[in-house]
């Protein structure tokens, strides 16, 4: 009986790992998607310990708020209800909100949100200089939707939009910033994270990449089921 369990088991890895073969394929059968390039700013590489040598570099977008402005504001009660929230079943019950919902989110790289950033450092330079620096990911998520289309008609750029995606959260907040004091329940949307996180950096390129130093500059390409892979390194 044991024998013939280990035999079930090393059956069940093997299909488990011919499917994720498969999709990875699948992924990329087709011309990609999308290709774009971004720095150590926007994928850092993940620390490494000593019982995984593999190298990873992991997402980093700007989620810090110039002056009293929402970060996410954008992702407003008519975007939440668009991306399937029940806002007003939110509103009633605040303590427990609801689970995320996946969603297709436009990046935005080094454009119209970190020139604002940028700008902001001159206009409020105590408030913003705290929280940007040289290191900043210029990567800014500006909106969101159930379905990729819109999103690819809207932000035709491809070398400064990528259609990725994520995870949305909602909750209830009485903060108001602007005043910096309680006030009226309001929903509160926000990117809990971008799937994947990470990127793994095949072998092929993970030796090339470490002698670059700080400092690089990586080629993503997405296929077909908006899974990212590293292309090249310039």
């Amino acid at each position: 009986m044991k024998a013939h369990g280990l035999l079930l088991a090393g059956a069940l890895m093997l299909v488990t790992n011919a499917i994720a073969l498969l999709g990875v394929a699948r992924n990329r059968t087709a011309p990609p998607l999308e290709t774009v390039q971004l720095t150590e700013r926007e994928l850092p590489r993940e620390a490494v310990d000593k019982e995984n040598s593999g190298v990873s570099l992991r997402f980093q977008w700007e989620r810090y708020s110039v002056g009293h402005t929402d970060q996410y504001g954008w992702l407003d009660r008519s975007k939440l209800e668009e991306l399937g929230f029940d806002c007003q079943a939110v509103l009633r019950d605040p303590k427990h909100p609801p689970l995320e919902r996946p969603a297709f989110l436009a990046l935005e790289y080094n454009g119209p949100a970190w020139e604002e950033r940028l700008k902001a450092m001159e206009n409020q330079p105590n408030d913003v200089r705290r929280y940007t620096s040289p290191l900043n990911s210029r990567l800014f998520i500006v909106n969101a939707a159930k379905r990729p289309e819109a999103l690819f008609e809207k932000y035709r750029d491809r070398e400064r939009y990528v259609i990725v995606r994520g995870l949305i959260h909602v909750a209830v907040f009485n903060w108001d910033p602007a005043t910096r004091k309680p006030g009226p329940d309001r929903l509160q949307g926000s990117v809990s994270r971008l799937l994947p996180e990470s990127i793994h950096v095949p072998p092929s390129l993970s030796a090339g990449l470490a002698s670059l130093g700080p400092n690089y500059t990586v080629t993503l390409s997405y296929g077909r089921r908006f899974e990212p892979w590293l292309v090249t390194r310039p």
